[in-house]
C-alpha cells in the first residue's frame, strides 16, 4: 500500500516536471522563431555592429521573466492606492512580467548598438575613456526594464525581488 502511494507520488511529480520542461522548451523555441523572423524584417539595418549583443538584448526583452519574492514586512491592508498598486506588483512578480513590445525593443536595441559602436574617446575633469566601451560596461540587458534587483521599498512594505 505505502509503496504504491509512493510510486503514484513519484509519477505525478515526474509528470509535472516533464510538463514544465516541455512548456519551457516550447517557450524557448517560440522566442527563437520570433527573433529569427524579426531579424529578417526589412527594417532591421544591415549595419548592426554587434549582432550578438543586439539579439541578446531582443531576447531579454521578449522572453519570460519570473522573480522570486521574499516579503520582509508587508501591510495586511494597504492604506492607499499606491500601496495597493505596489502590492499588486509584488503579487505579479513570481508569475512573470509582460514582455516589452517588440517594435520598442528593436528600436532600443538599434540605439544601443549605435552607442556600443562609438569608438571616440571622451575627456572630462572626472573621466577619460572610450564612449562605446563605457556604454557597453554600463548598459543593462533588456530584462532590466522589467525587473528590479535588490530591495524594493514601497508603501506596502519592504520586498526583496530576485
Amino acid at each position: 500500500m505505502f509503496v504504491e502511494k509512493l510510486k503514484n507520488v513519484i509519477r505525478r511529480g515526474l509528470g509535472i516536471y516533464a510538463t514544465s520542461a516541455e512548456c519551457a522548451l516550447r517557450t524557448q523555441r517560440n522566442v527563437d522563431i520570433v527573433l529569427s523572423a524579426a531579424l529578417r524584417e526589412p527594417d532591421v539595418p544591415s549595419s548592426i555592429c554587434d549582432p550578438v549583443a543586439y539579439v541578446d538584448f531582443l531576447r531579454a526583452c521578449i522572453e519570460p521573466v519570473r522573480h522570486r519574492v521574499t516579503e520582509v514586512k508587508a501591510d495586511v491592508y494597504p492604506a492607499n492606492d499606491a500601496a495597493k498598486r505596489f502590492a499588486n506588483l509584488v503579487d505579479a512578480l513570481p508569475w512573470g512580467l509582460p514582455p516589452i513590445n517588440l517594435s520598442v525593443a528593436k528600436e532600443i536595441a538599434r540605439i544601443a548598438d549605435a552607442y556600443r559602436a562609438l569608438s571616440e574617446s571622451h575627456e572630462s575633469a572626472q573621466w577619460v575613456g572610450d564612449l562605446g566601451l563605457y556604454f557597453s560596461m554600463s548598459s543593462s540587458f533588456g530584462d532590466k526594464p522589467r525587473r528590479r534587483r535588490g530591495v524594493e521599498i514601497g508603501a506596502g512594505g519592504v520586498v526583496f525581488a530576485r
